[in-house]
């Protein structure tokens, strides 16, 4: 008899832990954005901006510093880089991030950069990036 409750007690712990468990995953996997949210690349995560302010006066030839707002999926996630080519007229934004280990909390977080940006020629510019709701631009002049 003392048996088989031994048995009954270690079969109730083990169904607990493998529920745990399934839980945990079931929850990380909620915890990452939609696919639609995010789009992998070679360097990581493309983050979702919220907002350019360029810099008054940007003279062609010279670095122009653009602030850049951000959203990063949770505290665990860190920026690696930003991409920022110029085709013709039209420049190209992307900021990478990658998820450090660990646990986080479930808070979105708004940071802020800011990129040098030199363009080659005076005129007008429009710079794509990938808003918060979508894709978006900002029309920059150029003297």
């Amino acid at each position: 008899m003392k048996t088989s409750k031994t048995i009954f007690a270690m079969l109730l712990i083990l169904s607990v832990a493998a529920l745990s468990l399934s839980a945990c995953q079931k929850q990380e996997k909620q915890d990452q954005p939609p696919r639609s949210d995010i789009m992998l690349a070679d360097q990581g995560i493309e983050a979702r901006i919220e907002k350019i302010s360029p810099p008054n006066g940007i003279v062609a030839g010279k670095a122009a510093s653009f602030k850049v707002s951000y959203w990063k999926p949770d505290p665990c996630h860190h920026r690696i880089g930003y991409k920022a080519p110029i085709s013709g007229e039209q420049l190209d934004l992307k900021i990478f991030m990658e998820r450090k280990e660990g646990i986080c909390a479930m808070v979105m977080v708004l940071e802020q950069m800011e990129i040098p940006i030199t363009f080659p020629a005076a005129g007008s510019y429009h710079i794509r990036y990938k808003g918060v709701e979508g894709p978006d631009s900002l029309k920059v002049l150029v003297y």
